[in-house]
């Protein structure tokens, strides 16, 4: 946990070059198709949505953010000590402007902006 009760949220592009250790006590959320090099504490692969809905923005068809629902499931895993233990989350986003878009989706979402420190404009290191 970050300093000010929430845990660090790394949005970023590019899975970063972390040391083994770092990844060891860290989670990883990605898109389908990006490689983890492996060695996270929990590593999880995002689900893309369908091409194939009904209509754009339409209520049948509208569903929560996945990343949204996979950041307050592994929270809720972590608070309950169900899974290996981690000290921060990076969301592996396609390019900038994704990780972007993703943020500001995400600081909207009450329960996530409440448990999570999102640090889109730093690279960790």
């Amino acid at each position: 946990m970050g300093g000010n009760g929430r845990m660090p949220l790394f949005l970023v592009s590019a899975v970063p070059p972390w040391s083994p250790a770092r990844r060891a006590r860290s989670a990883l959320i990605l898109p389908e198709g990006k490689q983890d090099g492996g060695g996270w504490a929990r590593a999880v692969r995002r689900e893309e949505r369908s091409l194939l809905m009904h209509g754009i923005g339409c209520v049948c068809c509208a569903r929560p953010d996945a990343a949204a629902d996979l950041l307050a499931g592994l929270f809720w895993e972590w608070v309950r000590a169900r899974q290996t233990p981690f000290d921060e989350v990076v969301l592996v986003e396609e390019d900038a402007a994704a990780v972007e878009r993703r943020a500001l989706a995400l600081r909207s979402h009450a329960l996530v902006a409440a448990r999570f420190d999102l640090r889109p404009d730093r690279l960790p290191v």
